[in-house]
């Protein structure tokens, strides 16, 4: 991810400065969660799975076959918890 510099001249008050800074920081983490809304999650629904490790859905479904945990709530409403991705990665790295 590219670093964001911004650059505020030394005549504005540190007031309105600390303003800025704060609502450039709100404005960029409302734009992360429009672009990628399962960075500030802990349940994804698979399609945010998929996006959030960048692999397919074959994979993904290999994957529950091998002992990948889900939570499924319906045919259409399944969902994994992140730090269940984080587990089955770790255990299938060794």
């Amino acid at each position: 991810m590219a670093l964001l510099e911004v650059r505020l001249s030394d005549q504005l008050p540190i007031e309105l400065k600390k303003v800025i800074i704060e609502e450039s920081r709100k404005a960029v983490q409302i734009l992360l969660q429009k672009e990628t809304p399962w960075a500030f999650k802990e349940w994804l629904t698979l399609k945010e799975a998929q996006q959030y490790l960048g692999i397919s859905w074959q994979t993904l479904n290999q994957w529950r076959e091998r002992g990948l945990r889900v939570s499924e709530m319906s045919p259409r409403n399944i969902f994994v918890h992140k730090e269940e991705l984080n587990r089955f990665l770790r255990e299938f790295e060794r």
